[in-house]
């Protein structure tokens, strides 16, 4: 294949990685460390996993990957922190305005986007 799109697919697996140790746990992105246990990107009991960005490169490493191209996924921001504000029924404008808050974050700082796409060969 030269295109193999695994979208949303790792973390939902029971076993991500056969044969290899599983790096699960607390992902720090701004909009996460905003409504922290409330955060809807946890999407429990579906997402079994988060990744950083350093275990995700040290996964893909171990299974002979190696990043290409890291992109953010800018808007995926605003959408995490409606969901959340949602959850926890504060309003559309707290929301709104803490997925700006994040979405300014992530052009200083890739790994605290919600999201981020990889390109691997």
């Amino acid at each position: 294949f030269d295109i193999v799109e695994c979208s949303n697919c790792r973390l939902r697996l029971t076993s991500p990685f056969p044969g290899k140790e599983a790096l699960g746990g607390y992902y720090e992105s701004t909009d996460g460390n905003i409504y922290g246990s409330n955060w809807a990107a946890y999407d429990t009991p579906r997402h079994l996993y988060h990744f950083t960005p350093s275990s995700i490169e040290k996964i893909m490493f171990n299974n002979e990957f190696l990043i290409d191209q890291i992109y953010r996924m800018f808007f995926d921001s605003f959408y995490v922190s409606l969901l959340s504000s949602q959850h926890i029924g504060k309003s559309m404008l707290s929301g709104i305005w803490n997925g700006f808050v994040s979405w300014l974050s992530c052009w200083v700082n890739k790994e605290k986007c919600s999201s981020l796409i990889y390109v691997m060969k």
